[in-house]
């Protein structure tokens, strides 16, 4: 018994030392008493419960569901009302993924509101396919990822090129499923993709991933890839919002952002740390190529109807 306590102890001490770096030294004791109690919640919680017997009789004044509570208000009463906040903000950077795919739910949300008359959709229905949307981008970027490195989808990371090849094909079916038009699903759920994808960049900053090159001559300072991704997205969702508007455009709003994306990635790939396998060129530069060629055949396929009727 002891040393599954020993060893729950060791895993919550390790588990709060970014706390402890964010409180400081003077706080030691109070964090030690708090990791203790989160210890004894944690072992409550997995060991079998035959054994509950021998951790009744260690702390029998202290039943489950009263020791969380209780370290809580321990870590409120030693922490103070602003360091708590820092809790908030800690536990955010550390769920920032979700956070992040929560803001881009809520920005698919809007965006299909906007255009709910053009996909003939209930209101009821908005955040159920928003939500099911950002699970889709998740999945498709995850399968690229393992499909890249020959891995499995929940160890090989993420690829956002996944929302380039394999989500059309999710819009695709559910186009024909729901009977609406191919172009006016791929022209709305575009603004989604694109949103999704600077929420998941933001994602990228806080967690310290995705970062570019050094400078040249320098040992601290980088390319700002991400900075400069997160400055595309806007630019994008902004050009192509008023060509959404326009029904001149129908059709060509996947293509563009296809073209664009791969354009911008093929160049920014140059300033990431990825690895090179053939001469200078990433996995990245032949996905961007990929993405322009195709993009530029959808595009000139949807532009040759109108041009024909002309």
């Amino acid at each position: 018994m002891k040393s599954i306590l020993t060893e729950y102890q060791r895993t919550y001490l390790a588990k709060s030392r970014p706390l402890l770096a964010t409180f400081g030294n003077r706080n030691l004791e109070a964090l030690a008493r708090f990791t203790l109690s989160k210890s004894l919640v944690g072992l409550m919680r997995k060991v079998p419960k035959s054994r509950f017997g021998k951790l009744d009789r260690l702390i029998p004044s202290f039943p489950r569901f009263l020791l969380l509570s209780y370290s809580q208000r321990q870590l409120r009463r030693q922490f103070g009302k602003d360091n708590w906040k820092r809790m908030v903000l800690l536990w955010i950077q550390s769920h920032i993924l979700l956070v992040c795919l929560t803001l881009a739910s809520i920005g698919g949300c809007i965006w299909l509101s906007i255009f709910r008359e053009r996909l003939e959709l209930h209101g009821a229905m908005i955040p159920v396919i928003s939500v099911l949307h950002s699970m889709a981008g998740v999945i498709c970027v995850r399968l690229f990822a393992s499909i890249e490195s020959w891995g499995t989808p929940l160890s090989s990371g993420q690829s956002l090129f996944g929302s380039i090849f394999l989500l059309p094909l999710i819009y695709f079916a559910g186009a024909k499923i729901s009977r609406r038009r191919l172009s006016d699903v791929f022209d709305v759920f575009t603004m989604c993709t694109v949103t999704t994808l600077l929420f998941a960049r933001t994602a990228c900053i806080f967690s310290g991933c995705c970062y570019g090159m050094l400078l040249p001559g320098s040992e601290s300072i980088r390319w700002p890839t991400r900075e400069l991704e997160l400055i595309f997205y806007i630019i994008l969702l902004i050009a192509l919002y008023r060509k959404n508007r326009s029904v001149s455009h129908q059709g060509e709003i996947w293509p563009i952002y296809m073209i664009s994306y791969g354009v911008f990635r093929f160049v920014v790939e140059w300033m990431r740390e990825e690895k090179a396998i053939l001469g200078f060129f990433h996995y990245g530069h032949i996905w961007a190529i990929l993405s322009i060629v195709i993009g530029l055949s959808v595009y000139f396929e949807v532009k040759k109807p109108r041009s024909s009727n002309r």
